[in-house]
């Protein structure tokens, strides 16, 4: 699959209407795009969350202090939390991204619940 057709599956317009609102939406599919179809050979983890993380920044969001889990139909997402460490966090949610075991919808309602705006100034 070509790079530039990785978000751009999950930003596609439905009826006039984007698919991806918000600004998380976009984080979120930025990253489920890169980290879900495994475009490189190694790094894909590492590549999506750092990419989501930046177009988060340059857009004056956050990640929050704390990650939490989100309920998603019947499940929680992650599956676990790691201690209170935002980066061990971020990460089990990263694996289990790339297992296979959170699903688009479920990484956009995460990603609107741990990262808020803020003002740079």
């Amino acid at each position: 699959m070509h790079c530039s057709t990785l978000s751009s599956q999950y930003m596609l317009r439905f009826l006039g209407r984007l698919c991806t609102p918000t600004l998380t939406d976009k984080a979120a599919a930025y990253m489920f795009g890169i980290v879900s179809n495994h475009i490189f050979h190694d790094g894909n983890q590492r590549t999506g969350l750092e990419a989501a993380s930046v177009f988060l920044q340059a857009n004056h969001y956050r990640w929050a202090d704390r990650i939490t889990q989100i309920d998603y139909q019947d499940q929680k997402v992650p599956g676990k939390v790691i201690s209170g460490d935002v980066n061990d966090n971020l990460i089990q949610f990263t694996l289990e991204m790339s297992s296979g075991k959170v699903n688009f919808d479920a990484c956009k309602q995460w990603f609107a619940a741990n990262t808020y705006s803020w003002d740079p100034r």
